[in-house]
C-alpha cells in the first residue's frame, strides 16, 4: 500500500523505495507458475495493461512515486515528525502536529538544505494540522485521500 510503502519505510530509515512490479495486466499477472486465486485486486504494478484493448494506465503508486522523487533529492536526511494532538506540547525541532494519528508525514532536509514535508491523508473527509518547526506555526486542513507537500528553506 502506498501507507506502508513509500511512509512506512521511509520513516523507519529505509534508503530506498522499490515497487518490484512495474507493470501487470488486468488479471494481476504475468505469472511464473499456474495461479489458483484472483489476485488482480491484490498485485499492482505502477502501471496496468489491458489486454484487450492493450492500453495502459498508469497507477495511483507511479504518481505517488513520481510525487517524492520530484520533492525529495537523492541523499537527504530524515527528519523526525511528532503526529500529536493540539493540546500536548510539541518539540520545537520535530515538524508535525495534527489532531488526527489518521495523518502520514515524512520530513527530511535535501542535500541542498531544503525542508520537505510530505503529508497524507487516506481518510474520506478533510483533516486539520499545524506545521510546527523552530517555534513558527502553520495551520493546513488536507483535503480527503490528498496528499500536500510544503518545502521551504531555513
Amino acid at each position: 500500500s502506498l501507507q506502508f510503502a513509500l511512509f512506512g519505510n521511509l520513516r523507519n530509515w529505509a534508503e530506498t523505495v522499490l515497487y518490484w512490479n512495474l507493470a501487470l495486466d488486468d488479471t494481476g499477472g504475468p505469472f511464473i507458475s499456474p495461479v489458483t486465486q484472483d489476485l488482480s485486486n491484490i498485485l499492482r504494478g505502477l502501471a496496468e495493461i489491458d489486454t484487450l484493448s492493450g492500453t495502459f494506465t498508469f497507477q495511483v503508486e507511479y504518481y505517488a512515486l513520481a510525487h517524492f522523487s520530484r520533492f525529495i533529492a537523492s541523499g537527504p536526511r530524515r527528519i523526525e515528525t511528532e503526529v500529536k494532538y493540539r493540546a500536548q506540547s510539541i518539540n520545537n525541532d520535530a515538524l508535525f502536529a495534527a489532531d488526527s494519528a489518521d495523518i502520514e508525514a515524512l520530513a527530511v532536509k535535501n542535500p541542498d538544505k531544503s525542508l520537505v514535508l510530505v503529508v497524507f491523508n487516506p481518510k474520506y473527509y478533510s483533516l486539520p494540522f499545524d506545521i510546527v518547526w523552530r517555534n513558527k506555526h502553520m495551520k493546513y486542513r488536507l483535503k480527503p485521500e490528498s496528499v500536500a507537500t510544503f518545502v521551504w528553506r531555513e
